[in-house]
């Protein structure tokens, strides 16, 4: 069931907005950095807790690749954009 935090009569909020109860986020949930491996490269990273709040806040499943081979992707599906350096 989807769960709106205003009156219903007068709710005006998109479907995107609106949180499936049972997902919501836990506040009493810690988040610890974790060690993961790359599925593509081998290559160990570092989930830290930062980002997976980020992800569990947006129903994302962790990551299996590195953020270099995340980019490497991206840019192999969307290749007018080109991989951007921003750090």
């Amino acid at each position: 069931m989807l769960n709106c935090y205003c009156e219903p009569e007068v709710c005006l909020a998109p479907r995107f907005f609106l949180v499936r109860q049972e997902d919501s986020m836990d506040d009493s949930e810690v988040f610890e950095d974790k060690v993961l491996t790359c599925v593509e490269c081998g290559q160990v990273f570092t989930f830290e807790k930062g980002e997976q709040y980020f992800y569990k806040s947006k129903g994302l499943f962790e990551p299996r690749r590195c953020p270099e081979c995340r980019a490497k992707k991206r840019a192999h599906l969307n290749p007018s954009q080109g991989v951007r350096d921003d750090r």
